[in-house]
């Protein structure tokens, strides 16, 4: 919803490019589905698809939507530091990292990135009534 009310805004005189990228195909068929029912998809500059789709593009923002949240704490695909490379160099302007980081934390590679964002206070607990995206989007 907040996404959605920022990109129709009338008032923005810019639209920034987003890409939304996944790991599996499933979630982004999923995450289109979702796009598409509320019309977010129409006349904006908006792409959904995976980390290797993505590859030699950009976007203003990109948003990277990490599927993997389980007590086992498995993270399957996303365990690649070469594909997690090419997710967070397609963004010009700002990346957005959504995980469950209790999932992401027990991993080396992940942890040091969740540190890194903790250590710039740029680590965020969102949930529904978050305003993070909300005070995010205001910039555009």
């Amino acid at each position: 919803d907040i996404l959605s009310k920022r990109i129709n805004d009338d008032s923005t005189i810019y639209k920034p490019s987003i890409g939304i990228i996944c790991f599996y195909k499933f979630q982004v068929q999923f995450i289109e589905n979702l796009l598409k029912r509320s019309s977010l998809l129409e006349g904006n500059n908006i792409k959904v698809c995976t980390i290797n789709d993505i590859q030699g593009d950009e976007k203003d923002i990109i948003i990277i939507s990490c599927s993997r949240a389980n007590i086992a704490k498995s993270i399957g695909e996303t365990d690649s530091k070469n594909r997690l490379n090419v997710a967070l160099t397609r963004a010009k302007t700002a990346s957005i990292l959504v995980m469950n980081k209790a999932t992401f934390e027990f991993n080396f590679m992940w942890a040091a990135l969740i540190m890194h964002y903790k250590q710039r206070n740029r680590l965020f607990s969102v949930n529904s009534n978050h305003k993070v995206f909300d005070e995010f989007f205001t910039v555009y």
